[in-house]
């Protein structure tokens, strides 16, 4: 009898042996599996065509509205004419060029040529700097800068009023601009 009953025992530790290796490798698959979809929703806001095919998971599609108010952001920089060539232009090619309309405020003084930035032109040659002139700019002091923002917003108040939002930054900020349409979006709804 302890003949069969070893016998038996064998068997089911064998059966049962490879019913759990069974589940364990299910488990470890289904683990897999979860963390793969988790790590690929979370790459969602970093490369935009997978957030397209794998967006039956996510329920914020905000791409399409953030690229309809990036249109309705304007965005001016404060700057001096001595910053132009060095810190304005390093704005222009980091965050500048992402606004839906980006300009820079200064008062041109000098003989050396810039292009004036107006309000028919759509494109702008590959080295120009959109800069907007402000007849009521006032001098280029640290004093006046209160002055000189008043002085832009009346200025876009009545040239620009169709857009929603307003930036202004100075030439020594970096803005990171999706993130704040996104913040943007996020108040509207």
């Amino acid at each position: 009898m302890s003949f069969y009953s070893t016998i038996r025992r064998q068997c089911y530790s064998f059966s049962y042996g490879r019913k759990i290796r069974s589940q364990r490798s299910i488990l470890s698959l289904g683990i897999i599996l979860f963390i793969c979809i988790f790590l690929i929703i979370r790459r969602k806001e970093t490369c935009r065509r997978k957030y397209v095919f794998f967006s039956f998971f996510i329920k914020n599609n905000d791409f399409n509205l953030v690229d309809y108010y990036r249109s309705r952001l304007f965005c001016f920089v404060l700057t001096s004419q001595g910053n132009l060539e060095s810190r304005a232009r390093a704005v222009y090619e980091t965050w500048g060029h992402r606004c839906g309309r980006f300009v820079f405020i200064t008062r041109l003084n000098s003989s050396k040529s810039y292009t004036i930035f107006d309000n028919e032109k759509n494109f702008l040659e590959k080295n120009e700097l959109p800069i907007q002139y402000i007849p009521t700019l006032p001098n280029e002091n640290y004093s006046n800068l209160p002055d000189k923002t008043r002085a832009s917003l009346l200025f876009f108040n009545e040239y620009y009023p169709n857009y929603d939002w307003y930036l202004k930054a100075d030439d020594d900020t970096y803005i990171i601009l999706e993130n704040l349409l996104r913040f943007l979006v996020s108040t509207i709804k």
